[in-house]
């Protein structure tokens, strides 16, 4: 499951990711984040016993603004 929320209080757009977790999900998502010209700005990385990841991360465009508009959201998001 993957989400893009905007965050006025945190002054970024959240990304939250829950998936099976394996080692190399934050390298893979921060190199693809990059790709999309994304800077990170906060990120939290969460393995439960379970097997399962829920990573958060706070991330601006390459202007260092929240991601904005729908069309946007949807290109930014990591597939």
């Amino acid at each position: 499951m993957i989400e893009l929320r905007h965050s006025d209080a945190r002054g970024g757009t959240e990304l939250f990711i829950y998936t099976h977790a394996d080692d190399t999900l934050f390298e893979r998502t921060t190199a693809l984040l990059d790709q999309l010209g994304l800077d990170i700005h906060d990120a939290r990385i969460t393995t439960a016993g379970d097997g399962h990841a829920l990573n958060t991360y706070l991330i601006l465009d390459e202007s260092g603004t929240p991601i904005q508009g729908a069309f946007q959201t949807q290109e930014s998001s990591p597939r």
